[in-house]
């Protein structure tokens, strides 16, 4: 049985994941492959704590996931909240009409491309049929 902490159970899981998808590779040949210490990963993933900034790039790379995901993961970088860009917008201007939030969102739209109601994730692009 682990002892890994809650907050590191998200990155461990996630190693996990993609050891299963590499057929089931075993941690040691993650860490060789890898480039890593077999023992420093074996000790962090058994007795818990948190991977070094150089485990995590490592295994990005390794695993061809972007960098930041699994610096996130992995607790060295804090997770983007989502938050809802209308209420953000009136929060920070408080006095700003109704009409004129309305008209920065649709300049975002316009910019980055359609929101989720929510008005922060890009959704797909509709497809005529």
């Amino acid at each position: 049985m682990t002892k890994t902490p809650p907050d590191q159970k998200a990155f461990w899981d996630w190693l996990a994941r993609q050891q299963a998808e590499r057929q089931d590779m075993s941690l040691r040949q993650v860490a060789l492959q890898a480039g890593l210490s077999v023992s420093t990963l074996y000790q962090r993933r058994i007795y818990g704590g948190q991977p070094s900034l150089l485990t995590c790039r490592k295994l990005a790379a390794f695993f061809d996931f972007d960098e930041d995901y699994v610096l996130t993961l992995a607790g060295h970088r804090p997770a983007v909240p989502n938050y809802d860009l209308r209420q953000v917008l009136r929060a920070l201007y408080p006095l700003a009409p109704a009409r004129l939030i309305d008209q920065a969102l649709g300049a975002l739209n316009y910019v980055l491309g359609p929101t989720d109601p929510a008005g922060d994730r890009p959704q797909p692009a509709a497809t005529g049929g």
